[in-house]
């Protein structure tokens, strides 16, 4: 124990005394023969540094023992000066990515979801498709008021009075030479529910429609935050392989260093330029993810062009809590598909109804009123005024009124069946969706777990390849391990905020 100490307390003597040469020699004016290129602008601490690693590397300024062997307390000072040289390049690496970020325009998922609502070309169709039910409700329903129309007619006859003998039709052949004008007038008095049916229908496919749009609306939602997510994941993915390109140059450039010393071998130098290949793999990998994210964000945004924003929300990825059995009953009753099937199926009914009502007659007034400026006096007065009331009843029509009869049934009942298969559907992915909630939910504090066992075993394993304890083979399997637990735990969160969404368009308005 006695000898244990005395070896550390030697040992931080050493230290001392090297730190205190280093100084002294620093005043001593040693570094004019460096290059001012090599010094960056990074202030004094960093020229420090640079002539700490110079004068550490330089044999001019090497202390060697008597056996002509490098001091270890040298190769100890040595480790740190490069430590500390790569740790300032990677905080100006640091600082230029986060200029680069700065530049683009902030957004966050509301604000996303609300350009999207705004301008998304399905959320403006499904508006017109809306309009365009509500007009044809406004068509069926016209035919409860007056139908008014205007007539004018100037006819020429040779000697006044001609009789046409092949004209079509049984109507009177006399033509007489005249001009009149006037106005007809047509009020349906009943028709026997076919127009009510008619208009009912018109509605509830207004109410299909406008359950259609909120199933678009809620798409579009989906698809934005799905988006929104996927690029918030790249980005950090893209952050955490850049990190691993950091680490594994930095280590790169230390081995290098020390293999001028012939502190390392070959080997060491030649594995960690491979790690930093791969490295740079895995840069590229993550980049083209990032601009696939920022594609499809754009696209869900309603955009044709690319948009590049930077994301600014805070993810929380609190427990899901509602049960099950709830949220089938809410789908039920609010899912946007399930609602246009219902509506869709009423319309159908009321077609059917109407179509049933074709079998009755049609009663109408009709008016008719005018002038006769130029007349045959002796055969048509100066005005003219009549009305009556005409009743239409279909006798027979050669089976059409009944085939369509049956065609509104039949296309009501094919709807029921749908109806019952896409509820059967929704409650099957309710199921899924719920079910994956939970699971990706449990892999997060999983994947955290192992996240930071994997930092823990990291730093043990560089601090046994600084003192020779495993190779740099073992060293790199570590780093590996770490990246990829970082990008599991990353893309979890992520999963689990994407499947919280797909459960909510799943249960429609009425979100838990």
């Amino acid at each position: 124990m006695h000898k244990t100490l005395a070896k550390k307390i030697h040992f931080l003597k050493n230290l001392l005394r090297e730190v205190a040469w280093i100084i002294y020699t620093l005043n001593l004016k040693i570094p004019c023969f460096i290059p001012t290129c090599v010094i960056p602008a990074q202030g004094r601490i960093h020229k420090i540094v640079v002539l700490l690693q110079i004068v550490l590397l330089d044999p001019r300024f090497r202390r060697d023992d008597t056996r002509g062997k490098q001091n270890k307390v040298s190769s100890v000072l040595m480790s740190i000066a490069i430590n500390i040289v790569l740790s300032a390049n990677n905080a100006t690496y640091a600082a230029s990515e986060s200029h680069l970020a700065n530049n683009l325009k902030p957004l966050t998922l509301n604000q996303a979801i609300e350009i999207a609502l705004n301008q998304h070309p399905d959320i403006l169709s499904s508006k017109f498709r809306i309009e365009a039910g509500q007009e044809e409700v406004t068509q069926v329903q016209s035919k409860y008021f007056p139908q008014i129309s205007g007539d004018a007619a100037g006819v020429y006859a040779k000697n006044n009075i001609v009789r046409a003998a092949a004209i079509g039709g049984i109507t009177s052949p006399h033509i007489v030479k005249r001009v009149s004008y006037g106005v007809v007038v047509n009020q349906m008095i009943t028709d026997f529910g076919r127009t009510s049916n008619l208009a009912s229908a018109a509605k509830s496919g207004v109410d299909a429609k406008i359950a259609k749009s909120l199933s678009v609306r809620e798409g579009v939602i989906f698809n934005v935050t799905q988006a929104y997510y996927n690029q918030l994941r790249a980005q950090e993915i893209l952050k955490v392989v850049s990190e691993t390109l950091r680490v594994r140059s930095s280590l790169f450039e230390k081995i290098q260093l020390l293999y001028q010393e012939k502190l390392k071998a070959e080997f060491d130098v030649s594995i960690a330029k491979q790690s930093v290949d791969e490295a740079n793999l895995l840069i590229l990998t993550a980049q083209n993810d990032l601009d696939d994210a920022q594609a499809e964000l754009s696209q869900a945004l309603g955009y044709g062009d690319l948009k590049c924003y930077s994301l600014t929300e805070k993810i929380d990825t609190k427990p899901y809590t509602s049960e099950l059995d709830p949220l089938l009953k809410i789908a039920k009753q609010f899912n946007p598909e399930l609602v246009t099937l219902k509506a869709e199926v009423l319309e159908k009914k009321f077609q059917y109804e109407s179509a049933q009502a074709e079998n009755y007659p049609t009663v109408n007034v009709i008016g008719y009123a005018g002038m006769n400026p130029v007349r045959q006096k002796l055969l048509m007065d100066s005005s003219y005024a009549t009305a009556g009331v005409a009743i239409d009843v279909p006798i027979f029509t050669g089976g059409l009124i009944t085939a369509e009869e049956k065609q509104k049934l039949f296309e009501m009942k094919a709807l029921e069946k749908e109806f019952i298969a896409k509820e059967n559907q929704i409650m099957r992915d309710v199921r899924q969706a719920w079910n994956n909630v939970q699971s990706s939910y449990q892999n997060i504090g999983v994947l955290k777990e192992l996240f930071l066992n994997n930092m823990k075993a990291l730093e043990l394993a560089q601090a046994s390849y600084e003192f020779g304890l495993i190779s740099i083979v073992d060293l790199i399997q570590e780093q590996l391990r770490k990246t990829q637990a970082e990008i599991s735990f990353s893309t979890a969160r992520y999963d689990y905020l994407v499947n919280c969404a797909l459960l909510n368009l799943f249960l429609g308005n009425e979100k838990h």
